[in-house]
């Protein structure tokens, strides 16, 4: 059996723990760009180095956020610019989303998102952050949603359950 894991870079930790500081009571949006590690020992783990934020254009910011088409068409070439200009094998991963008055759990908007985005990449994480700051992350495949462990630094300390 196959296990999957996350980890963040130092550096997009710090400034993933200062973005969502800034935004405590905001339903936020980021795609995830970074490396799959490969298959080791069964473990896949998703190291996540990058983000790009996209703003709410929600009228209810708090209970909702709305994503546009364009979003996937514009995370794959913001992936395909940073993969050319680093020369690199960062790629999109998948996505982050915030549910600050409750629990991290995928409502169905998310689950169908979730799987949208694993048909367009092969797979894809989603990493929900609920109130008190906590975090679940998910592992989509086309036809199934796994939990994900997550290998414990600076972020994932303060906000996992």
């Amino acid at each position: 059996m196959t296990n999957y894991q996350l980890s963040f870079t130092k550096e997009f930790e710090s400034h993933l723990i200062n973005y969502l500081d800034r935004y405590p009571n905001l339903e936020v949006f980021l795609g995830l760009i970074g490396k799959i590690i490969g298959k080791k020992d069964n473990v896949i783990q998703f190291s996540v180095s990058d983000g790009l934020p996209f703003p709410n254009t929600s009228p209810e910011k708090k209970n909702e956020v709305v994503v546009t088409k364009d979003w996937l068409e514009i995370m794959k070439e913001y992936s395909l610019f940073i993969k050319r200009s680093k020369n690199s094998s960062l790629r999109l991963l998948g996505a982050l989303h915030t549910h600050p008055g409750s629990i991290p759990s995928l409502s169905s908007i998310d689950k169908n998102f979730g799987f949208q985005l694993a048909n367009e990449l092969g797979n894809a994480i989603m990493i929900i952050v609920g109130k008190n700051k906590s975090l679940y992350t998910y592992f989509f495949s086309q036809n199934e949603i796994l939990k994900i462990k997550h290998i414990s630094k600076k972020f994932l300390k303060r906000y996992i359950i």
